[in-house]
């Protein structure tokens, strides 16, 4: 949604202004526009009628706080940046967050069998 610009703080593929409509008529004119696309966003409905869908992948995600003193092994085994293990169908991610925190993720595909009910956590 952004055009060019050479001047712009952002660099030159940004204009300073973007103009945005959405199907509700809802105009937005801002210097960036971020599409929030996460499974509760409340951003989406503004502009589209689509809802979340189930891809077949699950994921959890974790933190370990405090990694270098409780989880020694993990946080070597991260270091200090980020550590993966990817294979056909699965997979286990991790990285350095401030504070010696480990953010993780595990996912694994999972295919649907019927219908899945999902209830958004915020209120």
């Amino acid at each position: 949604m952004l055009g060019q610009s050479e001047d712009h703080p952002c660099g030159p593929s940004a204009t300073a202004a973007t103009r945005s409509t959405s199907p509700t008529a809802l105009t937005a004119v801002t210097d960036l526009l971020i599409g929030a696309d996460g499974a509760w966003s409340r951003v989406r409905p503004l502009f589209s009628k689509a809802a979340p869908e189930y891809l077949a992948v699950c994921s959890v995600e974790t933190f370990l706080f405090t990694a270098e003193t409780l989880y020694p092994a993990s946080a070597e085994a991260v270091g200090a940046g980020s550590s993966s293990a990817l294979a056909p169908g699965r997979g286990l991610l991790a990285h350095r967050e401030g504070g010696g925190a480990l953010h993780t993720y595990a996912q694994l595909k999972k295919p649907g069998t019927g219908s899945l009910t999902v209830t958004s956590p915020m209120p």
